[in-house]
C-alpha cells in the first residue's frame, strides 16, 4: 500500500462498498490509492499479455507474407514489424523500468490505439489491391484489449470505439455495398457491447477485491495493534504479578520453618497450599494468553535432550516423593534434538504437573529413542487414565475430566497442544480409564551443538578459595522480595548479604568473599543481572556459581547465556522465573554449592 493508505479509514471504505460506485469512481483519497494499487497490479501483468500480443503479430506477419500479394504483404508486413511490435516492446520496457502512473497509462492506451488503427490500414489495404480480408483480426484486438490489458473501463471503452469508426470511415471509403456494411456493423457493434459490458464487470470487480484488501489490511493493522497492546498487558502482568507472588512464597516457607505444630502452623500450610495453587493458576492462565495473543515463537537450537530430562527429573524428584511417585527413565545418552528446549520444557512440566495432581499414579516413566530422523519421547504413567470418550475433550481450554476438585483449570493438555502445533511436533496422545496416558512426542534430530563463546575459557580465573567471611549475596531492588528472601536463607542456616542494587554489591567485594550469587534480572540502572554476574565474577577472578530468578518472560536468557558465557560460566550460571518455589530454590542452592565445592580444587589455567 502507498502512502495514502494511512489516510483512508475503515468508514470510508465500508461507505464505498454501500455506495455501490456505479459510476466506477470513489471519493478522493480512495480513488487516488486505486488508482495506485491498479497500476502495479497492471505493470506485475504486462509483460505475458505483451508477450502473447507480441507473438500474435509476428505470427500474423507470417501469414501476411504467406498468404497476400507481395504489393500487400509489404505493407503489411512493415506495419506489424516497424510499427506494432516496436509498441509492444516499448510497453515491456515501460513495465520493467516501472514508469510512472499517468505515463505508462498514456503510453499503453496509445499503443493499443495505434495498433488498431495500424490493423485497419492493412485491412484498407487489402481492398485497394482487391484482396479480400476479413476484419477478423480486429475483432480480436479489441477482445483483446477489452478482456485482457485491464485497462480503465472509459480508456478502453472510447479508444474501441474510436478504433471502430475508423474501420467503418474506411469501409464507407470503399464504397462498400450497404448490405456487407450493415452485417459487419452487426457483428461490430455487438462486439464492442459485449466487451463495454465485460469490461465494465471486470472494473467493477477490481474495485471491490481493491476495497476488501483495503479491508483486511487495515483489519491487520487492527490486530497487529491489539496483539502489541496485548504483549504489553502480559508483560506487565507477568512482572508485576510475579514479583508479588515470589515474595509471599518466600515468606510462607520462612512462616512455616519458624512454626511450632499446633493451630498456626495447620494454618500455615493451608496457606502455602493455596498460595501454590495460585501460583499454577497464573502461570497457565498467562501461558495461555500469551499463545492465543501469537506472542510466543520457537527459537530452535541444537540441544541435548537427555540432559534437558535429567535436569527437569532431578527438580521433580521432591515433588514425585511428596505424591507417591517412582520417576523412571531411560534412553541414550546423549540424545541431540533440534527444536526450542524451554518450550520442551513447559510441555514436559505441563505432562508432570498433570500426572501429579490428576492421574492418581504409581508411577511415570519418561524414555525417549531414535527413530530414523526422529527421536520418540515417550511420557506414560499407570494412573486412572481418561475416559476414552473424553480424550478428544480434555485439549479445550477449561475441559476438566468428571468431578474433580483438583486444583487446576483445565488448561495443562491445552496449553500442551499449542505449544506442539507452534513447534510443529508429531504428537500423539491415548488414554483409556483405569489404563493410565501415554504421550508421544516426535522431536527431529539435531546435532550436537558448537560453542561459540564470546570469550574464552583461559581467562585466568583463579578457583573459588575457602576462606572465612564466605556468603551468599543476594541482589534485588524489590525490598520486600530481599528481605524475604534473607530471612528464608537465614533461617537455612546459610551466611546472606543482601544489597539493592548491583552498584552496592560491586562497593561490597572486599568485605567478604561470595560463594554464590543470586540476583534478579531487571534493576533501575544500565546494568542487568547478567551483566552483573558476569561484572562479579571479573572483579573475584572466580568463576561463581550464580542464579539469575527473574519476572521477565519475554527476554530470552537461555540464548543470552549460551552466546555471551564459555562453557564453565554456563555450567556455573542458573536462572529460575518468578514466582520460584521455596522448594525449588533449596535444591537449587544445594546444587550450585556442591558443584562448586567439587570444582574448587580444580585450578584454572
Amino acid at each position: 500500500m502507498n502512502k495514502n493508505n494511512s489516510q483512508i479509514t475503515e468508514v470510508q471504505i465500508q461507505a464505498a462498498q454501500q455506495g455501490r460506485f456505479p459510476f466506477l469512481e470513489f471519493d478522493t483519497p480512495l480513488e487516488t490509492d486505486f488508482l495506485q494499487y491498479r497500476h502495479e497490479r497492471l505493470l506485475q501483468r504486462t509483460l505475458p499479455i505483451s508477450l502473447a500480443a507480441l507473438v500474435i503479430f509476428l505470427a500474423f506477419a507470417v501469414l501476411d507474407l504467406v498468404i497476400f500479394p507481395p504489393e500487400v504483404s509489404v505493407i503489411a508486413v512493415s506495419i506489424r514489424l516497424f510499427i506494432i511490435c516496436p509498441l509492444i516492446m516499448l510497453v515491456i520496457r515501460g513495465s520493467y523500468k516501472k514508469w510512472s502512473l499517468n505515463l505508462f497509462n498514456r503510453f499503453y492506451l496509445a499503443a493499443y490505439l495505434i495498433s488498431g488503427f495500424c490493423i485497419v490500414v492493412i485491412i484498407y489495404t487489402a481492398h485497394l489491391y482487391q484482396v479480400f480480408l476479413p476484419f477478423d483480426g480486429l475483432l480480436l484486438h479489441l477482445i483483446f484489449g477489452y478482456f485482457l490489458m485491464s485497462m480503465p473501463f472509459y480508456h478502453i471503452i472510447i479508444a474501441s470505439y474510436l478504433i471502430s469508426l475508423s474501420y467503418f470511415f474506411f469501409e464507407y471509403y470503399l464504397n462498400q455495398a450497404a448490405d456487407v456494411l450493415v452485417y459487419n456493423a452487426i457483428f461490430m457493434i455487438t462486439i464492442n457491447i459485449m466487451g463495454t459490458v465485460g469490461s465494465y464487470l471486470q472494473e467493477r470487480s477490481r474495485r471491490s477485491l481493491f476495497l476488501h484488501e483495503k479491508m483486511l489490511a487495515l483489519a491487520k493493522v487492527k490486530d497487529e495493534r491489539e496483539i502489541e497492546s496485548k504483549t504489553r498487558l502480559l508483560a506487565t502482568a507477568s512482572h508485576d504479578l510475579r514479583q508479588p507472588l515470589h515474595a509471599m512464597n518466600l515468606l510462607v516457607e520462612t512462616l512455616e520453618e519458624r512454626l511450632d505444630e499446633g493451630e498456626e502452623l495447620s494454618l500455615t500450610k493451608h496457606l502455602k497450599s493455596s498460595i501454590r495453587q495460585l501460583n499454577q493458576l497464573f502461570g497457565s492462565l498467562l501461558n495461555i494468553s500469551r499463545l492465543n495473543a501469537g506472542v510466543v515463537s520457537p527459537n530452535n537450537q541444537h540441544f541435548d535432550l537427555a540432559e534437558l530430562l535429567g535436569s527437569l527429573i532431578k527438580n521433580q524428584q521432591q515433588r514425585a516423593g511428596h505424591s507417591g511417585i517412582k520417576l523412571i527413565s531411560e534412553g541414550p545418552r546423549p540424545c541431540y534434538v533440534y527444536s526450542d528446549a524451554i518450550l520442551i520444557s513447559r510441555i514436559l512440566n505441563n505432562l508432570f504437573e498433570n500426572v501429579f495432581e490428576h492421574a492418581d499414579a504409581q508411577q511415570l516413566e519418561i524414555s525417549w529413542a531414535q527413530q530414523g530422523e526422529k527421536i520418540r519421547l515417550k511420557v506414560k504413567d499407570d494412573g486412572k487414565g481418561i475416559p476414552e470418550n473424553e480424550v478428544e475433550a480434555v485439549f479445550e481450554e477449561f475441559h476438566q475430566v468428571g468431578d474433580t476438585h483438583k486444583l487446576g483449570m483445565g488448561l495443562g493438555l491445552s496449553i500442551i497442544k499449542q505449544l506442539c502445533n507452534l513447534l510443529a511436533l508429531e504428537f500423539v496422545f491415548t488414554s483409556s480409564a483405569g489404563e493410565g496416558c501415554c504421550v508421544l512426542l516426535d522431536l527431529n534430530a539435531g546435532a550436537k551443538p558448537v560453542s561459540e563463546s564470546v570469550r574464552d575459557m583461559n581467562t585466568g580465573f583463579s578457583k573459588i578459595e575457602k576462606a572465612t567471611g564466605n556468603c551468599i549475596v543476594i541482589v534485588d531492588d524489590d525490598p520486600n522480595i530481599l528481605a524475604s528472601m534473607t530471612n528464608l536463607l537465614r533461617g537455612w542456616a546459610y551466611d546472606v548479604r543482601a544489597y539493592s542494587s548491583p552498584d552496592d554489591l560491586l562497593n561490597a567485594l572486599s568485605e567478604c568473599q561470595p560463594v554464590l550469587i543470586i540476583s534478579d534480572y531487571h534493576f533501575s540502572n544500565n546494568m542487568d543481572g547478567l551483566a552483573l554476574i558476569s561484572k562479579v565474577r571479573e572483579e573475584t577472578q572466580a568463576y561463581l556459581p550464580a542464579i539469575l530468578i527473574t519476572a521477565d518472560t519475554h527476554t530470552n536468557i537461555e540464548e543470552y547465556i549460551q552466546t555471551h558465557f564459555n562453557e564453565r560460566e554456563k555450567q556455573q550460571t542458573q536462572y529460575l522465573n518468578k514466582p520460584v518455589p521455596a522448594a525449588r530454590l533449596r535444591l537449587m542452592l544445594r546444587h550450585c554449592l556442591v558443584n562448586s565445592a567439587d570444582n574448587n580444587d580444580v585450578e584454572l589455567d
